[in-house]
């Protein structure tokens, strides 16, 4: 994959502006954690050059807020943001995109293209 640009399904990404947010639910097990982390991991070797960072909704960190500030630290300018949930329902529908808007909000990214 080259730096410039990446055509995956007629979606056309400038891999030094655009930013890949994996959100898991968060849990108390470390095993968990530990899996979820390592799946990361792996998404982000196959998606390289671009950024990807996890983030957790509860119970862990770093949380969305702390990792979207990482990524616009990084120079991102387009955010695609992807649930890795059980059971989505209100979590993916409603409290994802409200903390990720919100965090882009405070750091007066609000008009970057987001991708959910």
């Amino acid at each position: 994959m080259n730096d410039e640009i990446v055509n995956q399904n007629d979606v056309m990404l400038n891999c030094r502006d655009t930013g890949i947010l994996l959100v898991g639910h968060g849990t108390r097990s470390q095993v968990g954690t530990d899996q979820f982390l390592a799946l990361v991991e792996l998404l982000a070797q196959a998606a390289a050059p671009l950024p990807v960072e996890a983030a957790f909704l509860e119970m862990r960190e770093p949380t969305i807020d702390a990792t979207i500030g990482r990524l616009i630290d990084r120079g991102i300018q387009r955010l695609i943001t992807m649930p890795l949930l059980l059971f989505a329902a209100g979590h993916a529908k409603l409290d994802v995109p409200r903390q990720v808007e919100a965090a882009l909000a405070r750091r007066g990214a609000e008009n970057n293209p987001t991708v959910q």
